[in-house]
C-alpha cells in the first residue's frame, strides 16, 4: 500500500503540467484541530447552556450523520448572541502545530485549494519554502483573482477562521455557495483546465461531498488522467462512483494508525530530478485558448466593430472545433461534448450560443449543415484551419520588425531569428491576453507590458547584444507603431483578452447577458483623458460610453454619467500646471509640447500637453493658449461645472458624514507608506467622498460603476473591508473591454491599441535612444535613415550625460525646471540632426559614386 500511495505521488506530479493540492479536514486534523463531528459536538456543547433543546437536536442530527443541518440550528437560535457565535468558531482555530504537515509543504504545488478555515497550511508553506503563499479568502472582494494568479497562492474556499462570517459550515450556506459564480470559476478553473491532488478528505467532509456533487452538476466528467485523489478504504461505494463518474483516479490506501501510510508517502516524496520544480521561475498558466487563437482572430477580423466581441469568440471557438475533425463531419452532440470538455460549459447552458454560431457560418458557407442517418452533422467547408488571417497577421508583423532592425540598426536579422520571431510575437499576444484578463477581473488597469520578459522566456539561443538590440525594436513598434502595426496588435490584443476571459470565466463571458449601469462615476484620471481633444485615449472613451448609452437606451435605462464635484478640483490643478509649463517655455511652446509626448509618450504626460501634442500633429500648429480655449475652455470649478453639465455629465456634490470619517481614517492609514509618492491628504479625502457615496447607493440597491485608473485604489478599498464597494470599481481599460467584450461599437482606430500595449520605458538610455530614433524617422525617409543606428546610440549617451552635467531632468514636475530641461533637450536635438544630416548627406555620395 505504501508502495501505491508513492507511486501515486511520484506519477501525479511528474506529469501533471499545473498541479493543485485540493486539502481537507484531514490536513487540519493532523495538525491539531476538531474533525467535523468534534466541531460539530463543540458548538452544541457551548449552545447548551443557552437553549439546550436545540443543543441536544444538533447531537443528534451528528449522530444521524446530518452534519450541515446540525450546524443549522447553531446560526438559527436566537437565545445565543450572534457576536458569541462567532467569537467560539474563531477561537476553535486558532490553536495548531503546522509542522506536523509540513510534508505536504514541500510537495511541489503551484496552489493549495482547501475547505478548511485554518492558516496551517499558510504556516507550513512559509516554513518550509520560505516564502509566504497569497492568500485569498472567501468573501473578500480579491477572492475571484485567485484563478488568474501566477504565484504561489493558497484560496480557503469555504472562508476563513479570522472572518468568521465568511466561514461555510451550514446546509443553507452550502446552497448559497454553490451559486456563487466567482466560487464556481475557480472550482471551474482548477477541474477543467488544472491539475488537482485530492489529499485529507472522508466520506464524512460534507464539504468535499458537497463539491464532487456541484463538479458533476455543472461540469461533468474531466478529461481521464487530469486529477488524482488519495482516499483511504472503507469508505462507501457511492463516494467512488461519484469520484469515478468524474474521472478522478482514485488511489485507495489502508488509513490504520492515523493514515499512517499516506502520511509516511508524503515525507519520502521525492520529484523526478528530470523534472523542474513548479515553484520558482514558472511561466503564466495559459491554458488551451492557444488552440482557438488562429480562428477567433479570423473571425473577428471578418466581422465590423459594431458586433459585440463575444459572438465572433464563439463563432471562432465552433469553427476551430469544427476544423479539428475536418474533412470528417460531426454531430452537434459532439460539438457541445468538446466545448464542454474544454471551456467547462455543459449542454443544456451552451446550446443557444452554438446554435447561432452555426447558423452564422452556414450562412457565411463556411459550413455543411447536411443528414448522417437519423442526425444531422456539419462539416467545415472553408480555409483548412482558416490559419491565414492570423499567418499574414503575424507574418506582417515579423516583416515590420525585421524593417525596423535594417533602418533603426542596420541589422539584418539570419533567417534562424527570422523564423523564431513570430513565435515571439504569438507568446506576446498570449501572455498580454492573461495579463489583460488578469487585471479585468482584479478591476484594476493593467501593468505595461513586459516585453524584455517575454524575450527572456524564448527558447532559440540569441547573444545578449543581440537579446538588447530586439527588445529595444519591440518597445520601439509597441510605443510607436505604424497605422497598420497598430490595428494588428489591437486586434490581437482584443481576441487574446477575450479568449482567456472565455476560458477562464465562460458563463460570465459568453452567456450572462450584461447588467448595464445606471450611473457610472468618473475620478479625474478617467474623466481628464475622456474630455481633453486630442488625448490618444479620448475617442476610445467617447465610443465606448456612447455605445454603453445607446444599449441602456435600447434597454429603457436612463444612463447618468456623473463627476463627484471633488474631482473639479484635480482637473482645475491639471489644467494650471500645464498652462504654467507653457509660460515657463514661452513663444514656440509647441515644439516643447511634441518633444515632451515624444519622449514619455502622449498618455505618460500631463494630459492638456499630450491632448495638445498629438491634436497639432493632425490638424496642424495653433498655440497652447488657442488649444485650451477651443477644447477646454474653463477657468475654474465653476465653469468646468457648467462646461461638464453640457457635455452630458452631471456634477454632484458629497457631503462629509460619519461613514466619511471613517472611510478616510481606513484610506489614511493604508496609504501612509505612500504619501511621499503623491497620495496626498487632499487626494486621500476625495477619494473618501466618493467611496462614501458609492457605499452609500449601493446599500440602496442602485447598480453604480466607477470608473478610475488608479491602479492601488481599488486594493486599498478591498483591505478596508468596503468589498461590495470594490465589486462596483472598474478600470479605465476595463470599461473599454467590458464594452467591447458585451455590446461591441469601439473602432480599430481609437486608441484601444495603446490601452491594451501600453509599456514603460524605465531605462533612460533606452528611452533617449527611442526618442531619437523617432526624432529622425519623422525627418528622414526609411533608406536614409540607414545612417542612424550608430548616431543614435552616440547621442542617446552623450545627451544623458550633458543633461545630467547641467542637473537637468526630463521627469521631473516643476513647470519651470521642466521646461528647462526640454529646452536643453533641444539643443541637443538640434546638434544631433545636424549629425545626422552630414551621416545622410556621406551616405547619398556614397550610394552615387557606386
Amino acid at each position: 500500500m505504501n508502495s501505491s500511495a508513492s507511486a501515486a505521488l511520484s506519477r501525479f506530479f511528474n506529469d501533471a503540467s499545473f498541479p493543485i493540492v485540493f486539502t481537507g479536514a484531514g490536513v487540519s486534523v493532523k495538525a491539531g484541530l476538531l474533525t467535523w463531528n468534534s466541531l460539530i459536538n463543540s458548538m452544541a456543547g457551548v449552545m447548551q447552556g443557552h437553549d439546550p433543546l436545540n443543543a441536544q437536536i444538533m447531537k443528534q442530527c451528528v449522530r444521524d450523520g446530518e452534519l450541515t443541518k446540525a450546524v443549522e440550528y447553531f446560526f438559527l437560535t436566537s437565545k445565543m448572541l450572534s457576536g458569541d457565535k462567532l467569537e467560539f468558531l474563531r477561537n476553535s482555530f486558532k490553536s495548531y502545530n503546522s509542522e506536523n504537515i509540513s510534508s505536504i509543504a514541500k510537495l511541489p504545488f503551484r496552489a493549495c485549494v482547501t475547505t478548511n478555515f485554518d492558516k496551517s497550511i499558510h504556516d507550513a508553506i512559509a516554513k518550509q519554502r520560505g516564502v509566504s503563499a497569497i492568500d485569498y479568502k472567501y468573501g473578500d472582494a480579491s477572492f475571484k483573482q485567485a484563478q488568474w494568479e501566477e504565484d504561489l497562492f493558497v484560496a480557503r474556499i469555504h472562508g476563513a477562521a479570522e472572518v468568521p462570517t465568511s466561514i461555510i459550515l451550514s446546509e443553507s450556506q452550502f446552497k448559497s455557495v454553490m451559486a456563487d459564480e466567482n466560487y464556481l470559476q475557480l472550482l471551474r478553473s482548477c477541474f477543467i483546465h488544472r491539475n488537482v491532488l485530492f489529499l485529507g478528505f472522508s466520506f464524512y467532509d460534507p464539504a468535499i461531498r458537497s463539491i464532487f456533487e456541484d463538479l458533476d452538476r455543472q461540469f461533468g466528467p474531466a478529461v481521464p488522467g487530469r486529477h488524482m485523489a488519495l482516499l483511504p478504504e472503507g469508505l462507501s461505494d457511492e463516494f467512488f462512483q461519484k469520484a469515478s463518474r468524474l474521472n478522478i483516479e482514485l488511489v485507495r490506501y489502508d488509513s490504520s494508525d492515523d493514515h499512517r501510510i499516506l502520511w509516511d508517502a508524503i515525507e519520502n516524496f521525492e520529484l523526478d530530478k528530470t523534472k523542474s520544480s513548479f515553484t520558482e521561475g514558472h511561466p503564466r498558466p495559459l491554458g488551451p485558448a492557444k488552440n482557438f487563437l488562429a480562428a477567433c482572430f479570423a473571425r473577428s477580423r471578418a466581422k465590423n466593430a459594431t458586433q459585440a466581441l463575444k459572438e465572433s469568440l464563439v463563432e471562432g471557438i465552433v469553427s476551430a472545433l469544427l476544423q479539428e475533425t475536418a474533412p470528417k463531419a460531426i454531430s452537434k452532440a459532439t460539438l457541445l461534448e468538446k466545448i464542454r470538455t474544454q471551456l467547462g460549459l455543459n449542454s443544456r447552458a451552451s446550446k443557444g450560443i452554438v446554435d447561432t454560431a452555426l447558423r452564422s457560418l452556414t450562412e457565411e458557407r463556411l459550413c455543411r449543415k447536411m443528414k448522417s442517418g437519423d442526425s444531422i452533422v456539419f462539416a467545415w467547408q472553408g480555409d483548412k484551419l482558416d490559419e491565414g488571417s492570423l499567418d499574414a497577421a503575424i507574418g506582417k508583423l515579423t516583416a515590420s520588425l525585421s524593417d525596423r532592425a535594417l533602418i533603426q540598426q542596420q541589422w539584418r536579422f539570419s533567417d534562424s531569428l527570422t523564423e523564431n520571431i513570430p513565435s515571439i510575437f504569438i507568446h506576446m499576444v498570449r501572455t498580454r491576453g492573461w495579463d489583460l484578463g488578469a487585471a479585468f477581473a482584479a478591476g484594476r488597469p493593467p501593468e505595461p507590458f513586459q516585453v524584455k520578459s517575454i524575450i527572456n522566456e524564448s527558447q532559440f539561443p540569441i547573444s545578449t547584444y543581440d537579446r538588447d538590440r530586439l527588445l529595444s525594436l519591440f518597445l520601439t513598434m509597441l510605443q510607436y507603431p505604424s497605422e497598420e502595426e497598430s490595428q494588428i496588435l489591437g486586434e490581437l490584443g482584443r481576441v487574446s483578452f477575450a479568449l482567456e476571459m472565455a476560458f477562464q470565466a465562460p458563463k460570465s463571458t459568453l452567456l450572462h447577458n450584461a447588467v448595464l449601469p445606471h450611473r457610472i462615476y468618473f475620478d479625474a484620471s478617467v474623466l481628464l483623458p475622456a474630455v481633453v481633444e486630442g488625448h490618444p485615449f479620448s475617442r476610445a472613451y467617447q465610443e465606448s460610453i456612447a455605445r454603453l448609452k445607446k444599449a441602456t437606451l435600447s434597454a429603457t435605462i436612463d444612463l447618468k454619467l456623473v463627476v463627484s464635484s471633488v474631482y473639479l478640483n484635480e482637473v482645475i490643478s491639471h489644467r494650471r500646471k500645464a498652462e504654467a509649463y507653457e509660460r515657463e517655455y514661452g513663444k514656440g511652446f509647441e515644439k516643447i509640447a511634441q518633444m515632451d509626448a515624444l519622449y514619455h509618450g502622449p498618455s505618460n504626460t500631463n494630459v492638456y500637453i499630450g491632448g495638445y501634442a498629438s491634436w497639432i500633429k493632425e490638424n496642424g500648429v495653433i498655440t497652447f493658449e488657442e488649444y485650451l480655449r477651443r477644447f477646454a475652455p474653463y477657468t475654474s470649478e465653476h465653469s468646468l461645472r457648467k462646461w461638464l453639465v453640457d457635455k452630458g455629465y452631471e456634477v454632484v456634490d458629497s457631503v462629509k458624514t460619519s461613514k466619511y470619517a471613517e472611510i478616510y481614517a481606513a484610506l489614511e492609514k493604508e496609504y501612509s507608506a505612500s504619501l511621499a509618492h503623491g497620495k496626498t491628504a487632499l487626494l486621500i479625502e476625495h477619494d473618501a467622498l466618493q467611496l462614501t457615496r458609492l457605499e452609500l447607493e449601493m446599500e440602496h440597491g442602485d447598480r453604480v460603476l466607477f470608473v478610475t485608473a488608479d491602479r492601488q485604489l481599488r486594493q486599498m478599498v478591498s483591505k478596508i473591508g468596503l468589498s461590495n464597494v470594490a465589486e462596483g470599481m472598474v478600470s479605465n481599460v476595463g470599461l473599454v473591454q467590458f464594452i467591447e467584450l458585451i455590446l461591441g461599437g469601439v473602432s480599430e482606430n481609437a486608441g484601444v491599441t495603446e490601452l491594451l500595449w501600453s509599456t514603460k520605458v524605465s531605462d533612460k538610455t533606452a528611452a533617449m535612444r527611442s526618442y531619437f530614433t523617432s526624432v529622425a524617422l519623422a525627418t528622414y525617409d526609411d533608406g536614409m535613415a540607414l545612417a542612424m543606428s550608430e548616431l543614435v546610440d552616440e547621442y542617446a549617451d552623450s545627451s544623458i550625460k550633458e543633461l545630467k552635467r547641467q542637473e537637468m531632468n526630463l521627469d521631473v514636475e516643476e513647470p519651470r525646471k521642466r521646461a528647462r530641461a526640454f529646452q536643453a533637450l533641444g539643443t541637443l536635438e538640434a546638434k544631433y540632426l545636424n549629425g545626422m544630416r552630414e551621416a545622410v548627406e556621406k551616405l547619398r555620395k556614397r550610394l552615387d559614386e557606386q
